[in-house]
């Protein structure tokens, strides 16, 4: 479903497409990247150069909360290593599952703030912090780990799916016969809105400079583009504005 979202919201939400030019934001590429490589066994991670890459390299963002301690940072005393190759035990479980998505969604490279901005350095960080429409904007799709409150807490949770399918219910008003899909229309406000992750000023501008978000929330995953916003409860085409959804 997710690649399925992915591909129809470049192939067909003109809007999404032109997403830079709304907020004449130049096509630009972040300082650093880490470079997700597929292996035999697994994933491979390491800190690249943003120069050093071709200008239409595509790459995920990831929003995430630091939960007040996080052990793996950049430092400019392991920038050097982090270049050569970051220990994928080493990297928090939402870090992984992060990874994965991007790999699975075809796409080389990841940005996340904590291993892309040297942590130890002002300088870095005040830069940095400044080219952050830049990052997002130019992004492919944003990954927000919405259901955890630190790196460990991962993306994916263990539920039963048919707990958040729509059914399509047939109805009658007035001689007039139509269709509905019956679903728990709050559900976005309770798993999405009212975290403690989108409860945070500065995701806020993570949410919306990115072209397109998908949030992986405690019950189910939720999309979000300027475009619709829709979720595995509800079919491709609905959003949770449409009024034949009750």
């Amino acid at each position: 479903r997710l690649l399925d979202w992915t591909r129809l919201c470049i192939d067909m939400h003109e809007a999404c497409q032109r997403w830079r030019d709304f907020g004449e934001i130049t096509k630009s590429l972040p300082t650093r990247l880490l470079a997700i490589l597929p292996g035999a066994s697994r994933i491979s991670v390491k800190l690249v150069l943003g120069d050093m890459l071709p200008k239409e390299s595509q790459y995920t963002t990831l929003s995430h909360c630091w939960g007040g301690h996080l052990p793996l940072q950049l430092t400019s005393s392991n920038i050097d290593d982090f270049k050569r190759q970051i220990p994928w035990e080493q990297l928090p479980q939402t870090f992984k599952d992060a990874a994965i998505v991007t790999n699975t969604l075809g796409i080389v490279y990841l940005w996340i703030d904590a291993l892309c901005i040297i942590q130890d350095s002002t300088s870095d960080w005040l830069h940095e912090a400044g080219r952050m429409a830049l990052v997002y904007a130019n992004s492919y799709l944003n990954i927000s780990a919405d259901a955890s409150l630190n790196p460990d807490g991962g993306l994916f949770r263990d539920r039963d799916p048919v707990t958040v399918e729509s059914c399509l219910v047939p109805a009658s008003l007035k001689d007039r016969n139509f269709s509905g899909y019956c679903c728990y229309r709050h559900s976005w406000v309770e798993m999405v809105e009212a975290t403690s992750l989108n409860c945070r000023a500065w995701v806020l501008q993570e949410r919306y400079l990115a072209p397109r978000v998908v949030h992986f929330a405690a019950d189910q995953i939720y999309w979000e583009c300027c475009w619709r916003l829709t979720c595995e409860g509800l079919p491709m085409y609905f959003d949770f504005e449409t009024h034949d959804t009750f």
